[in-house]
């Protein structure tokens, strides 16, 4: 190899990305510090007139306020331009997310709000922050500064993202590490000229609307003469941001510009020097600063009247061809009149007073039953859960581990399993019932269902024969034989029988009413015997209700006889 062709190697060398992990990228562009602050400047214009407007409507923002937003800006705008940068970075791709840029928003937003209390001195009482959250959250001057800091926020993620977009791309520095220039420049995809006019698209923008604010915060005519700059008649401020603004944005420009030929002379094996990169901001700022004295020092802001001049011609122009508009309209106008024959229109009477509103009583406040402070509660605890969920999100990402936290989290999660199935447990314990608890409960649903009314004439026969059982065990109840728990249809039957076919001890109803002589005669005369009667009734019950029998309309007849002949029997024995 010749001695040029080393020297030529050496040079660019020095200007080659460095490797990390195996996958090339440039190391020396992404790390720059220059660009974020430069960048951060900027914004910082922006905001300083964008608040200097604000404030010349509200007077009483000006104490502490603007200083505290601009910093904010100024935090937020060096935030995403670090965090843009550190995406950016190989094996970082697992990151590049939205919500990892939403907490990262988030993040700036809450801080905003504290240190936006902080300045004005509005600190919210707990009991406003329950009853009215909305309110007392997202006041005025919260709102504007928010606006403020997240247009910084994102203007600043845009423009690195953009500077970022100019840097070598790791396919480039596998075709140049590998000399495969013409594949390079076949397959690159990087439109650096396109990115490079966006960003300036982007600063002269920003430009515009920084000298429309400051021609709007003018407190009276500009003077003329030398240094013009210091006579505008617009506040200190906003002159040094106008200035600083743009040539923070021609020396972020030339870094635009660098890099393009940065490219070309990569690709084109032009032999360089790796003090370029760190001599050249100097140099375009010593020259930016010697042209901005120079403009100083130049007679300008109306000197020459050349403002008023073309303000006087076009003033001119617009009253004569108003004129001629008028002088045509008006001749329009009596054209219509003479054809039409009509008078001109009389002036209109004045319209009625309005009448008087109708009084209303007073309204009571509307109540929708739910506490005052209930709505506010939901808000903040929606809140947390959301801000908790993006802090957990960002730390994860950055790398934070919650280790502790998942394991309280298992173990809450444990015991809240074991209490609800122990509770379910006990739930089903409580509600299984017994086999003889379970017919009880059926005899008792259906004795309640026969009780509401007098229509089981309307039943179908089986239905009737369990109405005349079941109303039996209900009148022998009354009649003190009752059905002993544990004992069944047919174990009760020849019990039931037998009591019955003993002669009744009638007494009166009343105790000062003695018994008829007829009614005690015809107690002791009847000396049937009612065990077969009680068991033919039984039979055919348990036949319906256990062995779901059918009851021909004939049998539901005769045990309807035999079960009026039990009833009457049970309301004599006592």
């Amino acid at each position: 190899m010749s001695e040029a062709a080393q020297m030529e190697e050496q040079n660019n060398s020095g200007m080659l990305p460095e490797s990390a992990g195996g996958i090339p990228y440039d190391r020396q562009w992404l790390g720059s510090i220059l660009r974020p602050a430069l960048i951060a400047v900027m914004i910082a214009c922006l905001d300083l007139a964008l608040l200097s407007l604000m404030i010349r409507f509200n007077p009483a923002l000006a104490s502490g306020y603007a200083q505290v937003v601009v910093t904010l800006s100024i935090l937020a705008a060096l935030f995403a331009c670090a965090a843009t940068a550190w995406l950016a970075q190989p094996g970082r791709r697992q990151w590049r997310q939205p919500i990892f840029r939403l907490a990262e928003f988030c993040f700036v937003l809450i801080v905003a709000r504290l240190l936006t209390w902080l300045a004005l001195g509005t600190f919210p009482t707990p009991a406003d922050l329950l009853y009215r959250p909305l309110a007392s959250l997202f006041d005025g001057a919260f709102v504007f500064g928010a606006i403020v800091i997240s247009l910084s926020w994102l203007l600043a993620g845009l423009v690195t993202d953009d500077f970022l977009r100019l840097a070598l791309q790791p396919d480039e520095i596998f075709a140049i590490e590998n000399d495969r220039i013409g594949e390079l420049i076949r397959t690159s995809n990087s439109d650096r000229p396109a990115i490079l006019q966006r960003i300036v698209a982007r600063w002269v923008g920003g430009g515009i609307l920084l000298v429309l604010i400051a021609a709007s915060v003018r407190l009276e005519r500009p003077e003329t003469g030398f240094f013009a700059i210091t006579r505008q008649n617009i506040d200190p401020t906003v002159i040094a941001a106008v200035i600083i603004y743009f040539l923070a944005g021609l020396l972020l420009i030339s870094q635009g510009q660098l890099a393009i030929l940065r490219t070309r002379w990569l690709i084109d094996r032009v032999p360089t020097s790796e003090r370029v990169l760190g001599q050249w901001p100097i140099y375009v700022f010593g020259l930016l600063l010697v042209i901005g004295l120079m403009a100083m020092l130049l007679p300008f802001g109306g000197t020459f009247y050349l403002a008023q001049i073309l303000h006087g011609i076009v003033t001119f122009f617009f009253n004569v061809i108003f004129t001629v508009f008028q002088f045509f309209m008006g001749l329009l106008l009596l054209i219509i009149a003479a054809l039409s024959g009509d008078a001109p229109p009389e002036e209109a009477p004045p319209p009625p007073p309005p009448a008087d509103p109708p009084a209303f009583g007073e309204m009571l406040p509307a109540t929708n039953g739910m506490p005052e402070w209930a709505g506010g509660a939901f808000f903040w605890v929606i809140m947390a859960l959301f801000l908790g969920y993006a802090a957990y999100v960002y730390l994860n990402d950055k790398g934070v581990r919650f280790t502790w936290l998942t394991a309280f989290w298992q173990l809450l999660r444990a015991r809240w399993l074991a209490l609800f199935g122990a509770y379910r447990q006990w739930q089903q314990t409580r509600l299984t019932l017994t086999p003889q608890e379970e017919e009880e409960a059926a005899q008792g649903r259906q004795r309640r269902r026969f009780r509401l009314g007098r229509g089981w004439q309307h039943l179908d026969p089986t239905q009737r024969v369990r109405y005349f059982y079941l109303a039996m065990l209900e009148r022998a109840k009354e009649s003190g034989i009752e059905r002993a728990t544990g004992e069944t249809p047919l174990q009760y039957a020849p019990r039931l029988g037998q009591r019955m076919s003993r002669p009744p001890v009638t007494q009166p109803e009343q105790p000062n009413q003695p018994t008829l002589p007829a009614q005690a005669d015809a107690a002791t005369q009847d000396t049937t015997d009612y065990t077969q009667q009680v068991q033919e009734l039984t039979t055919a019950f348990v036949r319906t209700r256990y062995a779901k029998g059918e009851i021909a309309e004939q049998e539901a007849t005769a045990l309807e006889r035999i079960w009026d002949k039990v009833n009457t029997r049970l309301r004599m024995t006592k």
